[in-house]
Order: structure tokens, then C-alpha cells, then sequence
């Protein structure tokens, strides 16, 4: 099985396994703050399975913030949050790489439509220029 970043799988997937590993948490030790960041997790979920820009900035945002905490937890000594600190950070990853592809798609879009400033100020200019080639 090879995962493929960028494309939002990997980290739907595991957005979705830590939503259920929230909200299993929240019923087990009656914690409402655990069920609160579950929603969270299955809301960012499904926009991240409608490729929504917005969801996809709050996951980057989102898991970034928890990867910082599991880390801190991890340095102190609590050896189960380093799950969490690899599930964080690849979700981290799949999603910013998305961020990086979708931009330089638009980017490479946007060059193809550009025109010059010379093309603006005197569009003339490049008729005669052809004109004295020819």
C-alpha cells in the first residue's frame, strides 16, 4: 500500500479515525471537551472530502495545534500521545502539500492569462514591430 499525498486521502482517513478516537473518549470518561473536538474532526472530514479551502486552512491550522500539544505531552513523558503526534503530522502533511499544489496549479493558470504592460499602454506597437519582421 503506498499512500499518496496531496490529494487529501490520507489525511480524510485519518482525520476520521481521530474524530472516532475522540468521540469514543468523550462516552468513556464522560469528558464533553473530547466530544466538542470530535465534531470538529468529523465536520473537517467532510469538507475535506468536498476539497473545501476553507476546511482544508482550519485542518492545517487545527492539526497543527495538536501536533504542538501531543509533542509537548510526548517530550513530558506520556509515551501514547506519540500515535497521535504521527497521525497529526500526516495529516499535516497531506494538507499542506494539497495547499502547495493547489496554488502552484492556479499560479501556472493565471501566467497563461497574463498580458504585458507593453501590450496595455500602446497595443500598436506590436502590430508594427511584427510588421517590420515581416
Amino acid at each position: 500500500m503506498r499512500l499518496k499525498f496531496g490529494e487529501l486521502n490520507v489525511a480524510m482517513g485519518l482525520m476520521l479515525f481521530n474524530a472516532l478516537i475522540l468521540t469514543y473518549n468523550s462516552f468513556h470518561y464522560r469528558y464533553w471537551s473530547y466530544y466538542t473536538f470530535g465534531v470538529l474532526s468529523y465536520a473537517l472530514t467532510y469538507g475535506l472530502y468536498k476539497k473545501n479551502r476553507t476546511a482544508v486552512k482550519i485542518t492545517i491550522l487545527y492539526s497543527g495545534a495538536d501536533l504542538f500539544l501531543s509533542l509537548l505531552l510526548l517530550i513530558s513523558g506520556l509515551v501514547q500521545y506519540g500515535l497521535n503526534s504521527l497521525v497529526d503530522f500526516l495529516i499535516l502533511h497531506d494538507s499542506v502539500s494539497y495547499a502547495v499544489e493547489t496554488v502552484r496549479k492556479e499560479e501556472a493558470s493565471a501566467k497563461t492569462d497574463v498580458i504585458t504592460s507593453s501590450q496595455l499602454v500602446d497595443p500598436s506597437s506590436s502590430a508594427e514591430k511584427v510588421e517590420k519582421k515581416g
